[in-house]
């Protein structure tokens, strides 16, 4: 797939989703380590879903797709009922960090629970300083809002 037609998939995307935002990469250029090697689309949207959806869309070879599948499908077939809550809770948390995509990404998410019986947030905050380097805590604000009638 050219780049010139990645985009128009983009601005088709744009036009049925209704993304409140897009972000492109272009991974020939960057390399960045455990990703494919190909063009990336990150799609948030509201469109039908309740909150924010982020749906990633890759364009690569095939090669890539395969290796990449084959991946995804050994981690699926690990996940059941005792480490599902576990690996959305960890994700729901750590979704806004602000590292998230940067220095870890779902995946190790995924792969602490699932492989390394991480079992709780704190559990994989201390797993993020010991694996990645990600030092300190994070906490999502909360804010309330109240009514005085």
């Amino acid at each position: 797939m050219t780049e010139e037609r990645f985009f128009e998939l983009g601005k088709e995307i744009l036009l049925s989703l209704r993304p409140e935002r897009m972000h492109y990469r272009n991974e020939f250029i960057m390399r960045t380590p455990d990703l494919p090697t190909g063009l990336y689309w990150g799609v948030y949207t509201t469109l039908s879903f309740p909150g924010i959806w982020k749906i990633d869309i890759w364009a690569m070879d095939s090669d890539q797709t395969d290796i990449h599948q084959r991946k995804i499908d050994e981690l699926g077939s690990k996940i059941n009922e005792g480490n599902r809550g576990t690996i959305l809770e960890i994700k729901g948390h750590f979704c806004r960090h602000p590292e998230y995509r940067k220095k870890f990404y779902a995946l190790d998410i995924y792969r602490a629970v699932i492989e390394e019986d991480v079992r709780s947030i704190r559990g994989f905050s201390q797993w993020l300083k010991k694996n990645r380097g990600v030092v300190g805590g994070f906490t999502q604000k909360v804010a309330l809002i109240t009514s005085n009638g």
